[in-house]
């Protein structure tokens, strides 16, 4: 269950939303939960694409392709410890 206070202050939020003072209704309530609240950022690029670029952006892009793999397989076996890996997987 939502803590008082914070269960207040949604209330509040919602009701300043909808511009009304009034106790919230469960039409109401279901109206602001289906409120499309995520807005397209079209300057957002994902973090793996941020990644490769910058991995390019060296002199020998082959290379540091090769260490980013190699360290992150080393470190994914260091914090995960997996038990089964497939056949020939390898950390280099």
């Amino acid at each position: 269950k939502l803590p008082q206070n914070k269960t207040e202050e949604y209330t509040l939020l919602i009701q300043d939303y909808l511009k009304s003072s009034s106790e919230l209704t469960t039409e109401q309530l279901r109206d602001a939960a289906s409120v499309e609240h995520r807005a397209p950022n079209p300057d957002y690029i994902p973090g793996a694409e941020l990644v490769v670029n910058d991995l390019l952006k060296n002199e020998n892009e082959e290379e540091s392709l090769s260490e980013f793999v190699y360290g992150w397989r080393e470190f994914f076996l260091e914090t995960v410890q997996p038990r089964h890996l497939p056949t020939g997987w390898r950390v280099d």
